[in-house]
């Protein structure tokens, strides 16, 4: 038995063997609410799902799955934003055509169409980044034979949209310090003043 193969693994650990024979271990794996794999599978099927032709109940209760999966993360108020937005937009598009008819209900009813379907998309995408961590994630896309050319990018953008929201909460900070900005309203009411800064 050589001293390699006799070091058990922590535990909360699991082992997987990449395509190249390379082990990964996997930390923190069985303390998320669920399988990065099955995460990313959740979010290709609803997302094919709803995207599709489907009624207004199935894009509901894909809406009622994403905000059980996002409740589990705390995200407070950015739930509540986002069934409203989802649950808005389905009453929109399903009841508006019904009362009235006109070219400006038609785009009305259109818009709301897809935003419901974007906010699923996008509330999902929330869950996936807030639930697990992106050596996890890679390691799982590795475990499931995700070409290296797929999964180097895909970290990459992972790591640099924390990193850019980050950045972009730091610049606010310091035009409140400079009195360029009271808060978040005035960058988007003033965006050209508020450009000059960034």
């Amino acid at each position: 038995m050589s001293a390699r193969s006799s070091i058990p693994l922590m535990s909360g650990t699991e082992s997987v063997t990449e395509g190249t024979g390379k082990k990964l271990i996997l930390i923190g794996y069985h303390h998320q609410i669920c399988d990065p794999r099955t995460t990313l599978l959740t979010l290709l099927i609803i997302n094919v799902l709803v995207f599709g032709s489907v009624p207004p109940e199935i894009v509901a209760l894909a809406a009622a799955l994403t905000a059980v999966l996002l409740a589990t993360q705390s995200v407070g108020k950015s739930l509540w934003l986002f069934l409203a937005v989802t649950y808005g937009c389905i009453a929109l598009y399903v009841v508006l055509p019904v009362i009235v008819s006109n070219w400006l209900i038609v785009i009305i009813a259109t818009t709301a169409y897809w935003t419901a379907r974007l906010a699923l998309t996008f509330g999902l995408c929330g869950f996936l980044f807030l639930s697990t961590k992106v050596s996890v994630l890679i390691a799982a896309l590795a475990a499931i034979k995700v070409p290296r050319a797929l999964i180097v990018p895909f970290a990459v953008m992972l790591r640099f949209i924390p990193m850019v929201i980050d950045e972009l909460k730091s610049i606010i900070d310091a035009m409140r310090l400079r009195g360029v900005v009271s808060g978040s309203r005035d960058v988007l009411i003033h965006p050209v003043r508020t450009a000059e800064y960034t």
